[in-house]
């Protein structure tokens, strides 16, 4: 079993962006002993918007937040913002799920977590207050084990090309396409795809930016494969 911090894991997400590993490179090569993941159909962003606390499977509603009725206000964080990571102004959605802002011994926690459990081969969609952050095209992420059952450990580095990424569209986390590079950090190879995930529990620790105005963000959502 393998514990770590995820306030460590989001500051080596932020490491990554500031020394370039996670690269543009068009270069692509399988890893060994790596399987293709599973591929699904495309399908409609599946979005909890109730605003609830509990658990439920994703509703077919499109994602549409505001200044008022967001997930960081809703959980009692404020005002989204740029500068606080604590009180984020977008959010990062695994298989159409929302998440929950939470509290560790009375410290609130950086990550969004989703209850309840996610596909061996999620997809995330990213969702963001346009009256703070613009129009985000750009997008960098690291996706980390927190703990599995069978003990394995991932580390990959995530990252469009600039001026593709989508805001609001559906990705498949494990093979988002040729508009991205996929990189194991452990080998330093960029790979097709990542193969399924084993059961566990993983940190998806995001870079935002609009590249016209230059607003970024940090998105953090923990999530759990079962």
């Amino acid at each position: 079993m393998r514990r770590m911090s995820v306030w460590m894991a989001g500051c080596g997400c932020v490491a990554l962006w500031l020394t370039g590993c996670a690269s543009s490179t068009n270069e692509k090569r399988p890893v060994a002993g790596q399987e293709p993941s599973k591929k699904k159909g495309d399908s409609a962003p599946r979005v909890r918007t109730d605003g609830g606390k509990a658990p439920s499977a994703p509703t077919t509603r499109a994602v549409a937040y505001t200044p008022e009725n967001n997930p960081t206000t809703r959980d009692g964080r404020g005002k989204p913002g740029l500068d606080n990571a604590l009180a984020p102004a977008a959010w990062i959605l695994v298989d159409g799920h929302e998440g929950r802002f939470t509290e560790r011994e009375g410290n609130p926690q950086v990550q969004w977590v989703i209850e309840g459990s996610v596909g061996e081969s999620p997809t995330f969609l990213v969702a963001a207050l346009t009256s703070v952050m613009g129009n985000p095209t750009e997008f960098a992420c690291t996706l980390d084990t927190i703990e599995t059952e069978d003990g394995s450990i991932i580390a990959y580095a995530i990252k469009a090309h600039d001026g593709a990424f989508r805001m609001g569209k559906v990705y498949p986390l494990l093979h988002p396409g040729s508009d991205f590079v996929v990189r194991n950090r452990a080998t330093g190879d960029v790979v097709d795809e990542i193969a399924p995930l084993a059961p566990g529990t993983y940190l998806l620790a995001a870079k935002i930016a609009d590249a016209k105005s230059g607003k970024e963000a940090l998105a953090v959502t923990q999530f759990t494969v079962r």
